[in-house]
């Protein structure tokens, strides 16, 4: 029990507080240091990788550790033999940097987010005219703009995409994809290569302006396609194309494309594609495995529901 306070106790006088609180004050910053030190290690480690500036590495301020006289062959003692004209020096080690475990922006991304106000426009002209270094015009396959004001583009035939109404993510995505050969096809792979990064982004912000077809899937109906499209097929492990692709065939996002609208030849093509490797740019391979499990059936009546031609 604390007795009643002494004036004339050392302990009490005013250097003896003085003292007391300057220890705890010391004794706080050290902890305080202590506790933070290993943020010293992680900033030593990022901040040369950001601003530049250069670590020290071996033979820098530090001993190098000698070879392993097993693994090298040479008894200790004994000079290492004279390396001759024609032999080449050790490969170097690769420099890891923390910079390389960031995120980095994709190049298809980073093109569209650099691309200007009249980007579209651009788009416009390339997609009639070609780009005049080895990129026919687009409208070649893929159909002309719309004939009026907020009418869709033509259909194009055969097994060539409509690309009116689709993100402009998706277009400038694949058309990096048809560059670097993650998407194989012999008429696309060349005209993608001859296509400079603000050319795929004016291309795919024009394509991402113009008005999707209007298709309205079959409702209603029990056919092969419409289960497939709407619940799947639990025994083959495959998973309802609505899922991911839309109620309506509409996709989301720029990962999962639009269906509906597309020609028929087209899909089939694509789940060919798919399931052979040739198209190998659904990068956790979920396309690639339900084209495998998917019959010649299947894919024939899942390109027609999608087209807009039935039930089938």
């Amino acid at each position: 029990m604390n007795g009643p306070h002494d004036p004339n106790d050392p302990h009490d006088s005013p250097e003896s507080v003085a003292g007391r609180r300057r220890i705890t004050t010391l004794v706080a910053w050290m902890v305080a240091l202590i506790g933070i030190s290993p943020l010293y290690g992680v900033l030593y480690q990022v901040l040369p990788d950001y601003v530049g500036g250069d670590r020290p590495t071996a033979g820098q301020g530090q001993r190098q550790a000698p070879a392993d006289a097993g693994q090298s062959g040479q008894v200790a003692g004994t000079a290492a033999p004279a390396a001759g004209p024609g032999a080449s020096a050790p490969p170097a080690a690769p420099v890891r940097h923390s910079t390389d475990f960031v995120p980095k922006e994709a190049d298809w991304s980073r093109v569209l987010h650099q691309s200007g106000d009249d980007a579209a426009r651009r788009g416009a002209t390339i997609a009639s005219s070609g780009n005049g270094a080895g990129a026919v015009a687009c409208v070649s396959c893929h159909a002309g703009a719309p004939a009026g004001q907020g009418a869709a583009p033509a259909a194009p035939a055969g097994a060539f995409p409509t690309l009116a109404g689709m993100p402009a993510d998706y277009v400038a995505k694949q058309l990096f994809d048809y560059r670097q050969d993650r998407r194989s096809d012999p008429v696309m792979g060349p005209i993608a290569k001859a296509l400079k990064d603000d050319e795929i982004a004016a291309l795919a912000r024009y394509y991402a302006g113009l008005p999707a077809p209007d298709v309205t899937l079959a409702q209603g109906g029990d056919s092969p396609a419409q289960k497939l499209h709407a619940l799947g097929d639990n025994a083959r492990a495959l998973p309802a194309c609505a899922n991911c692709h839309g109620v309506d065939g509409e996709g989301q996002g720029f990962l999962l494309p639009r269906l509906a609208g597309q020609p028929a030849d087209y899909l089939v093509k694509q789940f060919d594609a798919f399931r052979t490797g040739a198209r190998h740019n659904d990068g956790d391979g979920a396309m690639r495995g339900i084209a495998q499990r998917l019959g010649v059936d299947d894919v024939r009546a899942l390109g027609r529901f999608y087209a807009g031609q039935g039930q089938r």
